[in-house]
């Protein structure tokens, strides 16, 4: 990604004259055998030379703890706060500042800035560091004309992973990574700079964000949750903003997915073009969502290599089990009173008997169901009872009502007369027996 060549000059002019009103050191200045040649960069809470070792006489970069805003430098060179009130900022700002300096000497890896030396004096501290050749990711950035194509992306990322894993081994999690704090220097060599810890404990007091859109929402929202992940994050936007050469948006806002952004940039850059699972990654790294990003570098790694897995589907609700039914689910039975009973029993006098039935033989073979109901107990089997009971009462009438209605009436008496000789039959017609009579016995021969 670094187009920018490696001239002799470059490294000349580096050492510039302070800006008017910063109290720096002269060129020509020493400390311990360490000279200072003239300031290479201004930040919020130090300045930065560049230095000569006279011992090993190799150029130096150093860094002397200066915070602008709430300390001076005396007559006699000594640095303090510049109000009684801002005593005590400046002393927590100053403890910072020696912590990250440690924390850079115990991590060795060749893309984080290391630290040598840590020389107190003049009432502050000042880190000595190899001088890297190199200039901030932000800045190259700015000037090339478009993105990176994905082999280069994908060799910033597994640089910066791999930096990133040793400090999280050292040191746990870094806080501080945005472009401004990555060099690129001039074998394409990302270099990872310290946190910031003397920075954001002046500004906030603790563990804050330096750049809100780069840094992860937790860092300031809940520090308890602060994690892997949070650096993870911030990892995710800095790609993002090698791609798209645009600040990302205020933390805890979901950005705009990168396949569309991507689309956008083929048109006016068609050599920007990213795998699927390299875009995915990114998008998934930068939820505001914890659960959502990798949780570990090794995650991010395999996600960057393979995709974001797949989350499980949605958990079908279990089948309802089969009704069952115990007798403990009844409750106990309750004794019915004696206005109950006496009401049951008058109900059962009443019923009329029941008329006999005629039935074909081959039904009598068969056993007769039993028509008595199940035992019940509780007060439902009691209603169910007294149910029954009318039920029956009401059959009983009709059933009575309707046999009195289709019974024959008998015969009236037939009124006494006079006997009447009939003529007899004649001899061509043949009288039909009576009504009432019985029948003929029979013609034939026995």
């Amino acid at each position: 990604m670094n187009d920018q060549p490696t001239t002799p000059e470059r490294l000349a002019q580096a050492a510039q004259p302070p800006l008017p009103g910063v109290s720096a050191w002269p060129p020509g200045h020493r400390i311990d055998g360490f000279e200072f040649r003239g300031v290479v960069a201004l930040r919020a809470t130090a300045i930065v030379y560049r230095g000569w070792d006279h011992g090993l006489e190799v150029p130096v970069a150093l860094k002397e703890y200066l915070p602008a805003a709430i300390a001076r430098r005396g007559p006699d060179g000594d640095i303090g706060p510049a109000e009684p009130a801002q005593a005590e900022a400046f002393e927590r700002g100053l403890r910072a500042f020696i912590d990250e300096g440690r924390r850079l000497a115990r991590c060795d890896h060749p893309s984080i800035a290391r630290v040598l030396h840590l020389l107190p004096a003049h009432g502050g501290a000042c880190l000595v560091m190899p001088w890297y050749a190199g200039r901030p990711l932000a800045e190259l950035r700015r000037e090339m004309s478009g993105p990176p194509d994905e082999p280069a992306l994908r060799a910033l990322l597994d640089a910066l992973l791999a930096a990133l894993h040793e400090w999280h081994r050292v040191n746990g999690v870094h806080g501080g990574l945005h472009p401004a704090g990555v060099l690129l220097l001039d074998d394409d060599r990302p270099l990872l700079l310290g946190p910031g810890y003397a920075e954001r404990t002046i500004a906030r007091g603790g563990l804050t964000a330096l750049e809100p859109g780069f840094s992860a929402p937790e860092l300031d929202s809940d520090a308890t949750r602060v994690g892997a992940w949070t650096d993870v994050y911030a990892l995710a936007q800095l790609a993002r903003f090698a791609i798209t050469g645009l600040l990302p948006p205020p933390a805890g806002r979901t950005p705009e997915p990168l396949s569309g952004v991507v689309e956008r940039l083929f048109f006016d850059h068609p050599s920007a073009r990213y795998g699927a699972a390299l875009l995915a990654t990114l998008d998934a790294a930068v939820s505001p969502d914890i659960g959502a990003r990798p949780q570990s570098i090794v995650d991010f790694a395999a996600w960057l290599a393979h995709g974001p897995p797949r989350r499980p589907a949605a958990r079908s609700a279990p089948p309802l089990a089969p009704f069952s039914f115990s007798a403990a689910d009844v409750p106990p039975a309750r004794a019915p009173d004696a206005a109950t009973v006496d009401l049951i029993q008058r109900v059962i006098d009443t019923l009329p008997p029941a008329p006999p039935r005629r039935e074909p033989a081959a039904m009598h073979e068969r056993a007769a169901p039993s028509l008595e109901p199940p035992p019940r107990d509780g007060v439902a089997g009691w209603m169910f009872a007294a149910f029954a009971l009318a039920a029956a009462l009401g059959l009983g009438v009709w059933w009575k009502e309707t046999h009195e209605a289709a019974r024959p009436l008998p015969p009236a008496p037939a009124a006494t007369a006079p006997a009447i000789v009939a003529p007899p039959p004649a001899a061509t017609e043949t009288a039909p027996p009576p009504a009432d009579s019985p029948p003929a016995p029979s013609q034939e021969p026995a």
